[in-house]
């Protein structure tokens, strides 16, 4: 378990040193979509309507935030918010 730990721990930072810290920050919300599918296929997880309805959204999220060009309109809030540069 603890190996497993260093590799994420390790993976992010170098993920952190490519996009960097506020892009990197989004991929994590990628976590329970992986969480989902290793539990599906270790655990035989059952999906409810949630989940099917929240990966989608998860994915279009991480969609507009590195999206290039994205519009003024989505653009200007998460310059606001310190979302994105």
């Amino acid at each position: 378990m603890a190996i497993g730990s260093v590799i994420g721990f390790f993976s992010y930072l170098s993920l952190v040193a490519r996009i960097g810290p506020p892009r990197a920050a989004y991929v994590t919300v990628v976590s329970p979509i992986i969480a989902l599918a290793a539990s599906t296929f270790l655990e035989a997880y059952a999906w409810t309507p949630l989940a099917i309805l929240g990966v989608p959204l998860i994915l279009a999220g991480n969609f507009v935030i590195f999206a290039p060009g994205l519009p003024q309109v989505i653009r200007m809030p998460l310059l606001r918010w310190r979302l994105i540069r």
